[in-house]
């Protein structure tokens, strides 16, 4: 019932907001809070924008919330909005939007001058946020978005933060170009010059790094070796139930992980799927979307491959032929895109091994999502 109260409370704040007609040189300018604090400073980049009458906001706004996570994949132009159970994906190049159970919506993200917008009501709804729009300052219209519940009406935070967003109006039209001239002067034109253009710089290899092993052995070391977002960890059945602290440190940090099948422990695949599952559902609160075989997808049973499609995974074949390169522990196969996808299993000498041969290599690192898994 609070959901659908929420819904319907911002369906109506969209309507009144359009009903509104502003006037003045205050017309354009939308300012944006997250949890009663103003976005600063405001652009025409973080300004929330009307598109096709449905509410838009910078995806950057999503580094304010503290019960979300998000993640931008540029190379795929992909972005994850994300909590503990729930998910929201936005393929910005096919216009599809999705949730962790394959439900797509209708609006898209968008990217407009380079910055990517989103639609403001998929987030508040999926997520449950508190959204109010409504114009009760001389400077322009306010957008207000509550992780919980809203106590202070609109009109008595327009009026308690009136000097404030007439400081954040003033800077905001500083900003702006000036008028042109009525008779701008006759440009002399230089000399031509001619300077050799610089050599472009290297590009740096992208590679995929998954890291597994007991997770006794990462310590605090490893979680802030790499930069967060770099690597993703994929851990057993066993290794899940005797680690629920662990996962939610791993999610906390926004590192993703999976489950790893282990060959040795005498269950089947299937089996150590649905036992991973149940402790990540019962203890951690928490769903996988990856599933690694080390040994590849060949010894994988039919239930095996039922299992993994019905749960909703992707599968990461693991498998190393001959010919892939092997140094201390680390195991590079190239992928479709021949962006290799290096296998670190975590020893006593932790990341050490793997910060130097990872710099001698001058690898960019990223982590395996459901849309790298092959």
């Amino acid at each position: 019932m609070k959901r659908i109260l929420k819904t319907v409370c911002c369906l109506l704040c969209v309507c009144l907001f359009l009903s509104l007609v502003p006037s003045g040189a205050a017309q354009d300018v939308v300012f944006l809070a997250v949890n009663d604090s103003f976005i600063q400073p405001m652009t025409e980049e973080s300004m929330p924008v009307y598109i096709n009458g449905e509410l838009y906001v910078p995806y950057t706004v999503l580094s304010s919330f503290e019960t979300i996570n998000h993640y931008y994949n540029r190379s795929l132009d992909r972005l994850l909005v994300f909590d503990f159970w729930l998910r929201v994906t936005f393929d910005i190049e096919s216009g599809v939007t999705t949730d962790e159970e394959g439900k797509q919506f209708s609006l898209p993200a968008v990217k407009m001058n380079g910055t990517v917008f989103i639609p403001l009501i998929v987030i508040s709804q999926k997520f449950d946020f508190a959204i109010s729009i409504s114009r009760y300052s001389e400077y322009g219209s306010l957008v207000r978005i509550n992780e919980d519940t809203m106590t202070v009406s609109d009109r008595d935070f327009t009026a308690s933060n009136k000097d404030r967003m007439k400081s954040i109006f003033d800077d905001y039209q500083s900003t702006l170009a000036p008028p042109p001239e009525d008779d701008p002067p006759t440009p002399v034109e230089p000399d031509p010059v001619t300077v050799d253009p610089p050599d472009p710089p290297a590009e740096e290899p992208v590679s995929y790094l998954i890291v597994t092993g007991d997770p006794a052995l990462f310590g605090k070391e490893m979680l802030s070796a790499f930069p967060e977002g770099s690597f993703s960890v994929f851990l057993t059945a066993e290794q899940i139930r005797e680690n629920p602290s662990f996962i939610h440190r791993l999610i906390c940090r926004g590192i993703s992980f999976g489950i790893l099948l282990d060959e040795n422990s005498g269950w089947s695949a299937a089996a150590q799927i649905r036992d991973a599952e149940t402790i990540l559902k019962t203890r951690v609160f928490a769903s996988a979307h990856l599933v690694c075989a080390p040994l590849g997808a060949a010894p994988l049973t039919d239930e095996d491959v039922k299992a993994i499609s019905d749960g909703g995974y992707r599968l990461l074949d693991g498998c190393i032929d001959a010919n892939d390169y092997s140094h201390d522990g680390l195991k590079i196969k190239l992928s479709e895109d021949d962006a290799p996808i290096i296998l670190f299993e975590m020893t006593e000498e932790g990341p050490t091994v793997l910060l130097t041969v990872l710099s001698e290599g001058g690898y960019a690192l990223m982590p395996v999502r459901e849309w790298t898994a092959r």
